[in-house]
């Protein structure tokens, strides 16, 4: 008899992703902060502005945008193997109206591709153990 891969139909957004939300958010900080500005709330990023420099700061963003969208296209793969449909994999469902069986699993793969374009690894990391823990279940149903 042939297990059948486990569908994930729901989206969770993982604790860890916070982590990489707060350094993307520094790394904001520190690029886009007003460089003629006087308040002392932006001395900390003229500081690392000037001691890293703007090319390293460049190279930051390029290496992040890359990794993440190389990490979104996996993403994609492990929602169509897995059956999220496209909302879960792509879109936050808080910003789909997710009413049918049909939209809820369209939900869940728009959530994941677009969550990991922004935070990355936490999110496919989440995604596969989610899996693992699907595959288990329906290993246990089988036995």
């Amino acid at each position: 008899m042939q297990i059948k891969l486990p569908q994930i139909k729901s989206f969770h957004l993982p604790l860890a992703a916070s982590k990489t939300g707060v350094l993307i958010l520094c790394l904001c900080y520190c690029t886009f902060f007003p460089k003629d500005s006087s308040s002392p709330f932006f001395v900390p990023a003229r500081l690392i502005h000037s001691l890293i420099g703007s090319y390293t700061l460049n190279i930051f963003w390029a290496v992040l945008v890359l990794t993440h969208t190389l990490e979104s296209f996996y993403t994609f793969s492990l929602c169509r193997k897995h059956s999220t449909g496209f909302i879960i994999g792509v879109c936050s469902p808080a910003f789909c109206s997710c009413t049918s069986i049909l939209s809820d699993v369209f939900c869940a793969q728009a959530g994941y591709v677009i969550t990991t374009l922004l935070f990355g690894f936490p999110i496919w990391v989440d995604m596969q153990k989610r899996i693992q823990a699907a595959r288990i279940q329906s290993v246990m149903k089988v036995e």
